[in-house]
C-alpha cells in the first residue's frame, strides 16, 4: 500500500511538472505571439509622446497654383506614376483663356480697321505694283507710297 502511495504521488509529481512546463511555454508562446501583433500596430499605426515620427515621405507640386477642388486619393495609398491625384479649380484658368480670346478679337479687329481702302483707279498708285511683296508689306508699303504722293500733291 506503501508502495502505491509513493507511486501515485510519483505520478502526481510527474503530471504536475508537465502541467508546468506546458503552461510555461503556452505563457512564453503567449508573449512572443502580443509581441508581434502589438509590434505590427505600433509599424501601420505609429504614434509617439514627443511628435517624432519617422516615416517615407514624398513631397509633390503642382505645375500651377490654385484651390483643389477634388483629392482621389487616400491616407496611405499606393499610387502610381501618372494617377490623378487631385483636381485643382479650373475656374480662374477658363477667366484667363476667355479674356485672352476677347483680347485677341479686339486685336483682330482693330488690323481689320486699319486695312487701307482700295487704291482707285485714276490714282497714280494704281500703276504701282504690289505683287512682288509679301502680303504684310503690301498694305504697309501702300500707306506708304500714298502718305507720299499725299504729301507731294500738297493735299492734306
Amino acid at each position: 500500500m506503501e508502495n502505491s502511495h509513493t507511486d501515485n504521488h510519483v505520478i502526481n509529481l510527474k503530471r504536475r511538472v508537465l502541467l508546468g512546463r506546458i503552461i510555461g511555454t503556452l505563457i512564453v508562446l503567449g508573449a512572443l505571439a502580443t509581441g508581434i501583433v502589438v509590434w505590427r500596430i505600433n509599424y501601420q499605426h505609429p504614434r509617439t509622446n514627443d511628435a517624432m515620427v519617422r516615416a517615407n515621405i514624398v513631397g509633390i507640386a503642382p505645375e500651377v497654383s490654385g484651390r483643389i477642388v477634388n483629392c482621389t486619393s487616400e491616407d496611405n495609398q499606393y499610387v502610381k506614376q501618372g494617377d490623378l491625384l487631385y483636381v485643382i479649380d479650373p475656374r480662374p484658368y477658363q477667366a484667363k483663356l476667355a479674356q485672352a480670346r476677347a483680347e485677341l478679337l479686339v486685336a483682330e479687329k482693330d488690323v481689320d480697321s486699319r486695312v487701307p481702302p482700295a487704291v482707285p483707279p485714276n490714282s497714280p498708285l494704281s500703276d504701282w505694283n504690289t505683287s512682288a511683296l509679301p502680303p504684310v508689306l503690301k498694305s504697309t508699303g501702300l500707306r506708304l507710297r500714298m502718305n507720299i504722293c499725299i504729301s507731294v500733291s500738297g493735299t492734306p
